[in-house]
């Protein structure tokens, strides 16, 4: 199981976005984070962490060999940052244009959240059906 906040704009649009690290922000960095409007987040990270490899140019021999490895390593780093901390910043993202928090929720997938959560006694007062 896995957990998953959910979240609504006006009623009608809901979000579920899940907690926790991110295959998909790690391996397709920059795809996922244009897909959520994450691309300056992503960029910000990326230029950080390449620093290193451009500082590794202005050595010579195995100095230059030694700074570059290191600097290939905070790339790496940096990615493995970015995939931790992807969801919590969607989450951000999603908060700054209007969206509210609603529930946080155990399921298998986002989908089994929303149906979890639309049964609940808490989606029903939510949305005005309780008795």
């Amino acid at each position: 199981m896995r957990r998953y906040r959910l979240f609504v704009r006006n009623r009608r649009r809901y979000e579920v976005v899940p907690v926790g690290f991110s295959w998909g922000a790690l391996l397709l960095g920059p795809i996922w984070a244009a897909a959520y409007g994450l691309l300056l987040r992503y960029s910000v990270v990326l230029v950080l962490a390449t620093i290193p490899v451009f500082v590794a140019g202005l050595f010579e021999g195995s100095v230059r060999d030694a700074v570059g490895l290191i600097g290939l390593a905070v790339v790496i780093a940096g990615h493995v940052y970015f995939a931790f901390n992807a969801f919590a910043w969607r989450q951000l993202r999603l908060a700054s244009i209007g969206f509210e928090e609603l529930a946080s929720i155990s399921a298998k997938s986002a989908r089994d959240a929303l149906t979890t959560w639309s049964g609940s006694d808490e989606a029903s007062a939510y949305l005005g059906n309780a008795p």
